[in-house]
């Protein structure tokens, strides 16, 4: 068995985020998270970056819905959320 550090083989797109701006696109766009503001009918699929993703999942949660392209690109509001201080824990 190896001790080398499990790697995403998936690669990554030159393409950065259209909702952040900063975030690396994997290819194909598919893996990336589909925007919720582009999932009705007649709209054309935006893909965004896995935190974007996230990030508009709980925007439309706790806020009012995820914000429009219109607005993009925009810094992520809930990142600090999922910010764990693993030094601080402690061990069982």
């Amino acid at each position: 068995m190896s001790n080398q550090p499990i790697t995403d083989p998936r690669p990554i797109s030159d393409d950065p985020c259209p909702r952040c701006g900063e975030s690396s696109m994997k290819d194909p766009p598919e893996i990336n998270a589909l925007s919720r503001t582009t999932r009705g009918k007649d709209d054309d699929p935006i893909w965004v970056c896995s935190d974007c993703g996230r990030d508009e999942a709980m925007e439309d949660f706790f806020a009012l819905g995820a914000t429009h392209p219109n607005f993009w690109p925009m810094a992520r509001k809930y990142d600090k959320v999922f910010t764990v201080d693993w030094d601080g824990l402690e061990s069982a």
